[in-house]
């Protein structure tokens, strides 16, 4: 199972959400207020897979260029590709912030519905 859910992530997490969803709705009789809130945590577990994806393949470059950083022995080496994963690591960190303030939005939201 670990297996299938390393390759598929996106499917096996549809179809939770999906069987969550129709047992909702058919055995507890939710409505179109979960049906928003649960599409709107499937979005934020997507982006958090995606997240997930984008941060393994900036490690495995980490990983490559300081090997061939080693093996070549130019420091001044892969500049170019230096500054790409600084650039995407800015943008997981403004991709962070926006997740934070979406949920501390939530938060809010929550506490005003209650």
């Amino acid at each position: 199972m670990k297996q299938f859910l390393d390759k598929y992530p996106y499917t096996v997490t549809s179809a939770i959400f999906l069987v969550v969803f129709t047992i909702g709705t058919v055995r507890f009789g939710w409505g179109q207020f979960v049906f928003a809130y649960l599409a709107l945590l499937y979005c934020i577990v997507i982006i958090g897979i995606k997240l997930d994806e984008i941060a393994v393949q900036v490690r495995d470059l980490a990983a490559i260029q300081t090997t061939l950083r080693k093996e070549s022995g130019s420091p001044g080496a892969f500049t170019h590709e230096i500054l790409e994963i600084q650039r995407l690591n800015d943008q997981v960190g403004d991709i962070k912030m926006l997740l934070e303030q979406i949920h501390q939005s939530l938060k809010r939201t929550s506490k005003t519905l209650k």
